[in-house]
């Protein structure tokens, strides 16, 4: 193989995209992708203990 078409090679590798995570959007339920999750909305819970906000997220990146 020649050095130019060794570049070339990594030259395409650097041009592929990159696969970035979904965004959440807070006006959609559901993310789309592999990991499908639920997403509660805080407008329709109103009824939660404030004290205890944030608590979950704490859980989860443990």
């Amino acid at each position: 193989m020649k050095t130019t078409e060794i570049k070339e090679l990594r030259n395409n590798m650097k041009s592929r995209p990159i696969k970035k995570r979904p965004k959440l959007d807070p006006m959609k339920e559901t993310i789309s992708g592999p990991n499908k999750r639920e997403r509660k909305d805080p407008m329709k819970e109103k009824n939660h203990d404030i004290n205890n906000e944030g608590a979950g997220l704490s859980l989860l990146f443990y």
